[in-house]
């Protein structure tokens, strides 16, 4: 049997019940940001749905970046406070399994997770700023065009995803990259149609644009 605090650490790690029972309606493995765009990953929220549809690969692949470089940071964390306790290598093992590939290739992607997470902030923190700026000169309406620095910045964000995708694709090779893809796929859908009253799950952000309302476009 597992004590409670490896039964925790394991809850981060592959998303089970235990995780969903301790979190929001709706909320489950959604990074903690300000509301966006339509998807909600981790399946199904407690809304009555008409019909789903896949999420773009780069929506996905963002989320599945945010939330996995979150986990990890809790899971070291978890491993240092109690050395005696978990193996250093339990993630590895873990996700590995569950993705069915070897925990050497669960390194390689937690690599790129970390890598492409730390340049996602940067990217988020300079478009919230930029986003602030264009908002608040003088003269902006609903109907104002997007600064040249807004729209680089929504370009990069697209840019760290479809590299990272692309890394992913090249270093694991096909079959490898099919499992982590099709692991992608079975935890983050999109809902298409609206929720019951008051079960609307919170949604991440990711930058979109001001005029239009829409998430960048996603190259796969």
């Amino acid at each position: 049997m597992f004590d409670s605090s490896k039964l925790i650490l394991l809850a981060v790690i592959c998303g089970s019940p235990i995780a969903d029972a301790q979190t929001a309606p709706g909320t489950n493995r959604t990074p903690a940001t300000q509301p966006a765009q339509a998807s909600v990953p981790a399946g199904r929220s407690t809304g009555s749905l008409a019909r789903q549809k896949p999420v773009p690969a780069g929506l996905k692949y963002w989320l599945f970046i945010t939330q996995k470089a979150k986990d990890h940071e809790s899971i070291q964390k978890e491993i240092q406070d109690n050395p005696a306790r978990f193996p250093a290598d339990i993630e590895l093992h873990d996700m590995s399994m569950h993705i069915c590939i070897r925990p050497e290739e669960y390194a390689i992607i937690l690599t790129h997770i970390m890598d492409a997470n730390d340049r996602l902030k940067e990217n988020q923190t300079e478009w919230n700023m930029a986003l602030s700026n264009f908002q608040s000169s003088a003269g902006y309406s609903a109907d104002s065009i997007p600064p040249r620095e807004l729209t680089a910045l929504g370009k990069e964000h697209d840019a760290i995803i479809n590299g990272t995708i692309r890394s992913l694709k090249h270093e694991l090779g096909d079959r490898s990259f099919h499992q982590l893809d099709t692991w992608v796929d079975l935890n983050y859908i999109a809902e298409t149609s609206v929720p019951a009253p008051g079960t609307r799950p919170s949604r991440p952000s990711a930058p979109i644009d001001p005029v239009t309302g829409q998430l960048p476009s996603v190259i796969t």
